[in-house]
């Protein structure tokens, strides 16, 4: 009885909210057992994801998995009872059509069907993320709010399986590896040649633990949760230095600037102590910088080359070669005209075929690809389609605040589609999903109140 009242009053919650917004978050309402039931089904569909991404594709078995898991997810989206938002529904239509296209334009069939697959999977767990967000959010927010110890683990597994790598040089790896550049494969759990998604799962766990301990209370407890993240941010920018993971060094500064423009929003941070800090940090980082040879070249690497690398690759073209590729591949395109309609086509070739359009390392990020195997329209609408899933994420807008920060989860976006493969890798693209709804979940100031009054609502 005590269950069906809780059941009941997270209904009449749910429904509150939706009419507040206009839609329906959770509209089961045959009784406790229907509301049981759809949770086991996606508490079972989001650990067979976890899963997949984080344990059983090091083992090979991402392919069969991803079958399962993208069916499964089918099933539950054709005979859930939810709703579904037009404007995503319009937007997901524009990207199938625009896959579908490109078999207008010819090509290897074969190729085109090996790209719908690449494509395919990160698209369905997108979907499914909107789903959930739209129809279950607080189910969702129910993730976000226990994950704590299963997203640390998982990280600082990975964290420990890296450096073993590292040390034994290369004797744990992963089962399907196809390349051959050492550091690109000290990727820990997450397959191989996976550094990209444990940069975006290191900023989203530092990020998700700098929101989760706004929660707690005491002297004591937020010091230490603290320190114990800028612990990790220390040793995982250690272990980019080991692995030549310099999208770390890209991705998670960038993150946590902004976590403190949201802080600052919401009125939780002011602005003039993070620039005593920052000048701090200058002047120590300088001394470091002129008197400890290994740090300087550390800097001029990881930091000056990156500097380097978006000042030249621009205009070099085909000339181009390793990292500066990913930004030549974007000015070749658009002087293209194929581009500017459909693309090349999805049958010219795969996304990640080396020596294409004279390019060593074709499709090592996906901005490029998609930009001359899709052409722009089609490049512009699956972000779109993305930052509508992802923004749907955010409880309150607040006016031009939440303006800024849907602009903030596009710049995430878009950063990430420049420099990762994080539309055609379930692994990345997961771990983008999860970056930015930690992005929109530090905005939600009651995300974690709901959860609060729904423990309270439980013991009247």
């Amino acid at each position: 009885m005590q269950d069906h009242r809780h059941a009941r009053l997270v209904i009449n919650k749910a429904e509150e909210r939706a009419g507040r917004r206009g839609r329906w978050y959770l509209p089961n309402k045959q009784g406790v057992l229907t509301v049981c039931m759809g949770d086991l089904a996606d508490a079972t569909i989001v650990i067979g994801i976890l899963a997949q991404v984080f344990f059983l594709e090091y083992y090979g078995l991402g392919r069969y998995l991803n079958w399962v898991i993208t069916g499964m997810i089918c099933v539950r989206a054709l005979f859930s009872g939810w709703k579904y938002s037009g404007r995503a529904l319009l937007l997901g239509l524009i990207t199938v059509a625009g896959w579908l296209s490109g078999a207008l334009l010819g090509g290897n069939m074969e190729t085109f069907r090996a790209n719908i697959l690449l494509l395919l999977y990160p698209f369905v767990y997108t979907l499914y993320f909107f789903l959930l967000v739209t129809n279950k959010r607080d189910f969702l927010l129910g993730l976000f709010d226990a994950g704590f110890p299963v997203f640390n683990a998982i990280l600082l597994l990975n964290m420990a399986i890296m450096f073993i790598q590292y040390s034994t040089h290369g004797m744990i790896a992963a089962t399907t590896n196809d390349i051959s550049y050492f550091e690109d494969n000290i990727s820990g759990l997450f397959s191989y040649a996976s550094v990209h998604a444990v940069a975006l799962y290191t900023s989203f766990v530092v990020l998700y633990n700098f929101v989760w301990i706004r929660r707690l209370r005491g002297p004591l407890w937020p010091s230490l949760a603290i320190a114990y993240n800028v612990c990790l941010i220390v040793l995982s920018f250690y272990l980019a230095t080991l692995n030549d993971n310099k999208a770390l060094f890209i991705i998670l500064p960038l993150v946590l600037v902004m976590f403190w423009l949201i802080s600052v929003m919401r009125g939780e941070a002011d602005v003039s102590g993070p620039f005593f800090w920052l000048v701090a940090l200058y002047f120590i980082l300088t001394i470091a910088y002129v008197l400890v040879p290994a740090f300087q070249i550390l800097v001029d690497t990881q930091v000056f080359g990156l500097f380097d690398m978006v000042g030249s690759s621009a205009s070099v073209g085909t000339a181009a070669d390793g990292s500066n590729e990913r930004i030549a591949i974007i000015g070749f395109a658009l002087l293209r005209p194929a581009t500017w309609s459909l693309g090349e086509g999805l049958g010219a070739s795969s996304f990640y075929a080396s020596g294409f359009m004279s390019f060593n390392h074709f499709g090592q990020a996906d901005m490029g690809s998609f930009l001359i195997l899709m052409g722009v329209w089609e490049t512009a609408a699956y972000v779109a389609f993305f930052h509508s899933v992802v923004s749907e994420f955010m409880e309150q807008e607040k006016g031009s605040n939440g303006r800024i920060v849907r602009l903030l989860l596009l710049l995430t976006i878009l950063i990430n589609f420049l420099y990762t493969q994080c539309f055609t890798r379930v692994n990345c693209c997961l771990c983008l999903l999860l970056l930015c709804g930690a992005l929109a979940w530090s905005w939600n100031s009651s995300a974690a109140d709901y959860l609060i009054i729904d423990r309270d609502e439980e013991q009247v």
